[in-house]
């Protein structure tokens, strides 16, 4: 039975609907603790890879069937099998980029409702990172994320919208405090504030952010409100 479970996560050529998938691992997540010793330590880095692999490369039409609730209880049931074969970092770097890797590809989906939701996520990891509490998704690694990634196109770029726009202070916040909104990121997010459709939450995203008094930004402001 496990091996077949295993089997059909890895079909590439005919992938596992996602309500089955979910049902699969939420078996084996149940008897995490019952599992023989041996066989969890071959068996349980095979699944938990198997599973991240097919959430990750799953079509965005298959994202959006997944459900919050759900997903969450996925990663418990990930955390509760990497209990058995793994260190209290690596479980942790397991669960926790997991679960921001999987939430920023919510947020690149083509529906709203699952864009909102990957977003709220990330900003409340980067919030639990700024109070200590992850162990893997550090500073530097979120600095290096928002760059990578050029998470300001994301937000403010073509797919903008109004309220992903009114959830940007956190990421703005952390890069404010890296001294990465360089002039070219303070132009387009000023841009907005010609639009009447955009301005109120611009101004409030400028102020929920808190900028320095003394700082090349709250000067680039000011010179745009001049």
């Amino acid at each position: 039975g496990f091996d077949k479970m295993l089997a059909r996560f890895k079909n590439k050529e005919k992938p596992i609907p996602f309500e089955l998938a979910y049902f699969y691992f939420d078996i084996i997540g149940c008897v995490w603790n019952m599992l023989h010793k041996r066989f969890a330590f071959d068996y349980i880095p095979k699944i938990t890879s198997a599973l991240i692999e097919y959430y990750q490369s799953a079509p965005d039409a298959e994202i959006r069937k997944i459900q919050s609730a759900r997903f969450e209880n996925t990663l418990k049931n990930l955390d509760n099998l990497a209990k058995r074969v793994y260190t209290p970092l690596e479980r942790a770097r397991l669960s926790e980029h997991f679960d921001f890797k999987m939430n920023f590809i919510f947020l690149k989906s083509n529906y709203l409702q699952r864009r909102i939701d990957g977003l709220k996520r990330i900003n409340e990891i980067i919030k639990n990172s700024l109070k200590g509490n992850t162990r893997s998704i550090t500073q530097p690694f979120l600095t290096e994320w928002t760059v990578k990634e050029n998470i300001i196109d994301e937000l403010f770029g073509p797919r903008k919208h109004q309220q992903l726009i009114q959830r940007s202070a956190v990421i703005l916040a952390l890069m404010l405090d890296h001294h990465l909104l360089n002039p070219k990121i303070l132009d387009l997010i000023w841009e907005y504030t010609k639009d009447d459709q955009f301005r109120p939450d611009i101004l409030k995203v400028i102020c929920e952010i808190g900028i320095p008094i003394q700082s090349s930004e709250l000067d680039y402001f000011i010179t745009k409100i001049r």
